[in-house]
């Protein structure tokens, strides 16, 4: 009897929570200058950066999760998008993710309807320098950066890693726990950075 009371208490807390933090991702991201994201939905509290120079564009009926609650795939960690000075990031139309990270220092395109599971992680840069002395350095001024492209209808599962430079095709699905540092075809599948063309 309490196993079912308390998954009634759990389905309760869903219901409630999901429009404040769905208001207040909406409020957070308008008093951020982004624009769209009037029809978002989120679940759970969202870690947000976004520089007052960045261009941010979220399309209708996105589906944001974020916590282990509700997505127990993408860990203990909340969903994070971190956009840097001048950075462009165009998030589609109908576009779920769970627990994801974004970093985008150049450019992030996520098309329409792509699902992005638990835990992803999708980089632009390389964060740092690989010299030792230009690492060193305040300010690092030779980190590389690369436009990231994630096409229609794509699926990337849980705990990959898509690291900058990299175009993902249409209707392409990438394998859990995969690293893509090479574009992946339309239709085409990557488990690995070995196994993408």
């Amino acid at each position: 009897m309490r196993v079912k009371i308390y998954a009634g208490l759990h389905v309760v807390w869903g219901r409630l929570v999901t429009p404040v933090t769905t208001y207040a991702t909406r409020l957070r991201l308008w008093l951020n200058g982004v624009e769209g994201a009037d029809a978002l939905r989120v679940r759970g509290w969202v870690n947000l950066h976004i520089h007052h120079q960045a261009a941010v564009r979220i399309g209708r009926d996105g589906r944001w999760k974020s916590g282990f609650a509700d997505n127990p795939a993408g860990g203990y960690r909340r969903l994070g998008i971190w956009v840097a000075r001048n950075g462009q990031l165009t998030i589609g139309n109908n576009v779920g993710m769970s627990n994801a990270t974004i970093m985008c220092a150049e450019s992030v395109t996520i098309e329409d309807d792509v699902f992005i599971g638990g835990g992803v992680n999708i980089y632009d840069t390389d964060f740092h320098s690989i010299d030792p002395e230009a690492r060193l350095a305040r300010p690092d001024k030779t980190v590389r950066t690369g436009a990231i492209t994630i096409g229609r209808r794509t699926f990337i599962g849980a705990h990959s890693i898509i690291l900058k430079g990299v175009t993902i095709g249409e209707c392409a699905v990438v394998g859990a726990g995969a690293v893509v540092t090479k574009d992946i075809p339309d239709n085409e599948m990557g488990w690995k950075s070995s196994e993408t063309n």
